[in-house]
């Protein structure tokens, strides 16, 4: 049989494969020895060299760095000669020494690297942060995300079409009201509006530009409604999401005060 004919076997297939032996550490050279010592069984180097194409100076190079992966076994014979490890032997071999290579840097990165981000996650800037959104639907992605996380109140005051688009929120309300979140809407002519059995409306007087949300006393949302109406998903609005109790405080100072001018 002429040297290579049981090669042809799998050229169809064969960049796949090669590509396939590239993801266990092989290059191409490598990979295209191991695959025709598979098809051809044992065989010289010339051979090997013959129906790869690789040149004759390099492949013993390219068995020595086989032999190595543990992708090819050298027979002690005259003129020297080398036969394919099994493709399964090659894969629980190659398998165990990545289990071990990775053992080895996950030890590195969590003994190193670990205590460093911890000790930078507890100095995080103590003022908190703020973060910008574009577009209602953010905002309203936004807005019901920190509802669903609200453990104590919510305050908010808004405007009279935002309180009319609040009632997109209606189930997270319903939600944060089961676990027993207290909830306070102050918007204009609240009072006239029909009672939602979820949350408690205070009117105000007079108009406000935007909407402004207070969780828990330490987180904050303005909203800027572009244009202020009744769509419930369409519109332009910009809104600021402030995680600072400092700041919070400072807001919700102002919407206490706001609601005992209401009383008065």
């Amino acid at each position: 049989m002429a040297p290579g004919t049981e090669n042809e076997n799998i050229k169809p297939n064969q960049e796949i494969i090669e590509s396939t032996l590239s993801e266990l550490g092989l290059n191409r050279y490598e990979a295209r020895v191991y695959l025709a010592l598979i098809a051809e069984g044992t065989a010289t180097a010339k051979t090997v060299s013959n129906i790869t194409g690789i040149p004759y100076g390099k492949i013993y190079e390219v068995i020595d760095g086989l032999s190595r992966k543990g992708f090819v076994l050298t027979l002690p014979t005259k003129p020297a000669k080398c036969k394919a490890v099994s493709p399964h032997e090659s894969l629980m071999r190659t398998q165990k020494q990545h289990n071990e290579r990775f053992k080895k840097v996950e030890k590195i990165i969590l003994s190193e690297l670990e205590p460093i981000f911890k000790k930078g996650d507890a100095q995080k800037d103590p003022n908190g942060f703020f973060w910008i959104f574009n577009g209602r639907s953010a905002m309203n992605l936004k807005l019901q995300e920190l509802l669903n996380n609200t453990q104590k109140n919510v305050k908010i005051l808004t405007t009279a079409n935002g309180l009319k688009r609040l009632q997109l929120m209606e189930p997270a309300f319903k939600s944060a009201k089961s676990r027993g979140v207290e909830i306070i809407v102050s918007a204009p002519n609240g009072r006239e509006a029909k009672l939602n059995p979820y949350y408690c409306r205070l009117n105000h007087k007079g108009e406000i530009p935007g909407s402004i949300f207070i969780f828990d006393g330490s987180e904050s949302l303005f909203i800027e409604p572009i244009p202020d109406d009744e769509s419930l998903h369409y519109g332009r609005d910009v809104g600021v999401w402030i995680r600072s109790k400092a700041f919070t405080k400072c807001i919700e100072q102002l919407f206490t005060a706001h609601q005992n001018r209401i009383n008065d």
